[in-house]
């Protein structure tokens, strides 16, 4: 083995289809009798990976152990870690869309993310930070 090279693969860095095809072989092999550090030498991954996506075969079964999990926060935890909520979020862009400040009574002539957080301040009582104001408008 050569120096500064890994001596495991980083499945993160494969393609989807690649990392399914590992995974495939991983659960194939384990059910072919094969040990988990054989399994981890033969595809070039580390036993703990290995271990971990036999524990979902055993749990779940094979269609779960190939699928494989969706990396990041989860659709649900991200609704429950929202500072305003789809309804409200969808009424501010509709008003700063629609409206100019000064129809609905603010001193301003065009709309900031100061005026932004002044509105949803006023309308839903919620204090947000100015970058959380400027992350609702980008999205």
């Amino acid at each position: 083995m050569k120096l500064n090279q890994p001596s495991t693969l980083d499945g993160r860095k494969t393609t989807p289809e690649a990392q399914l095809e590992l995974r495939r072989r991983c659960v194939i092999y384990f059910r072919d009798g094969v040990k988990r550090a054989e399994i981890a030498r033969r595809l070039g991954l580390s036993r703990q990976w290995v271990t971990k996506i036999i524990q979902i075969y055993q749990a779940e079964g094979f269609d779960s152990a190939v699928a494989g999990k969706k990396r990041g926060t989860s659709e649900k935890a991200a609704e429950g870690m929202r500072l305003l909520s789809r309804e409200e979020a969808k009424k501010v862009a509709n008003w700063i869309v629609d409206k100019n400040p000064a129809q609905l009574k603010f001193d301003f002539a065009l709309w900031t993310a100061k005026a932004v957080r002044q509105l949803i301040y006023r309308e839903f009582g919620k204090q947000l930070a100015l970058s959380t104001v400027r992350n609702y408008l980008r999205s």
